[in-house]
């Protein structure tokens, strides 16, 4: 789809690929497992991040301002978020530049 319309696809990030207990910790995939994977594959693309679903900890720390990666340093889920970071810095510098429009255009008149 996004190819139709020209939108570069850096990757696959699967959301909520697992629901973590708040009182036990214990992962369970909800929606069955190794999805994000294989759309990655099939797509070309690389698979970002796999995000857990942790009752609403993501939520309450950035309506707080303080992001996952600052209120919770070091925790699965901040390195699951620094990971994908890391990731998409990774395609974006692997992309080629475009520089056609820093250029202005060149007209060759010829007299006769």
């Amino acid at each position: 789809m996004f190819e139709k319309v020209s939108v570069p696809v850096l990757g696959v990030v699967e959301n909520m690929s697992t629901h973590v207990c708040s009182h036990c910790g214990h992962e369970d995939a909800l929606f069955g497992q190794g999805g994000g994977a294989r759309l990655a594959a099939e797509c070309g693309v690389a698979l970002l991040a796999r995000t857990a679903a942790r009752r609403g900890q993501v939520r309450a720390e950035s309506d707080q301002g303080r992001p996952t990666v600052l209120s919770a340093p070091g925790t699965a889920r901040a390195q699951a978020y620094e990971l994908m970071a890391r990731r998409v810095a990774g395609a974006l510098a692997r992309r080629p530049r475009d520089r056609a429009g820093a250029f202005p255009g060149i007209v060759v008149e010829t007299k006769s």
